[in-house]
């Protein structure tokens, strides 16, 4: 439903565990090692959007977040190759960009919206010279004076000011008001994320 192809979710190894209506994500390190696995809970009455799983003997697959990025097994190197990334908050957005670039996708997963020094040292060492900040834009409408907004803006900030001094930076976000609250840009259909990136603006 969500636009995702189903090789895209073979290539990522996603699965889905009924009985408890979670997405099991296995999360890799840039050599393609396990380092842990994540779920979504689709359950809406669930507290925790995404967690590690925890089998049922007792097994927690728990990582430290904030040293890796969520596709950079698959997409680090043509980063490399490029010079560019995309970063974006989650997996889904990753794996909706894999469907639809495939060979050029080259977004990473932030697991959130923390830039780690050793997250930001991997794109220096990859020679990294544009960063695109993609992260969902949490707010209805564009307003300066709504805390939304403005909680929006400082998020997108924090990380520009971390990447700033080495890169060029760009921020892509629903910026042409198109109807998607939380929406990712890649939530958007592909000829509205086109526009949007097409209209993204550079962080002075």
């Amino acid at each position: 439903d969500y636009g995702i192809s189903e090789e895209v979710l073979e290539k990522y190894n996603i699965r889905y565990y009924d009985y408890q209506a979670q997405i099991v994500i296995p999360c890799y390190d840039k050599i393609g090692d396990l380092i842990g696995i994540r779920i979504r809970n689709m359950n809406p009455d669930c507290n925790a959007k995404y967690k590690p799983l925890k089998t049922l003997d007792g097994t927690l697959y728990a990582f430290p977040t904030e040293y890796y990025f969520y596709g950079e097994n698959f997409n680090l190197e043509r980063i490399r190759k490029r010079k560019e990334v995309w970063l974006v908050e989650a997996e889904k957005s990753v794996l909706k960009a894999e469907t639809w670039f495939g060979d050029d996708n080259i977004t990473l997963g932030l697991y959130g919206l923390n830039l780690s020094p050793q997250k930001l040292n991997t794109l220096i060492t990859a020679g990294v010279n544009v960063a695109v900040i993609m992260i969902d834009s949490d707010f209805h409408t564009i307003d300066e004076n709504d805390e939304v907004y403005e909680m929006f803006e400082k998020n997108v900030e924090k990380l520009a000011q971390q990447l700033k001094p080495y890169m060029k930076v760009y921020v892509c976000y629903n910026n042409q008001g198109f109807d998607g609250y939380k929406y990712s840009p890649f939530d958007f259909t592909r000829e509205q994320f086109d526009i949007l990136y097409k209209n993204k603006e550079e962080i002075d």
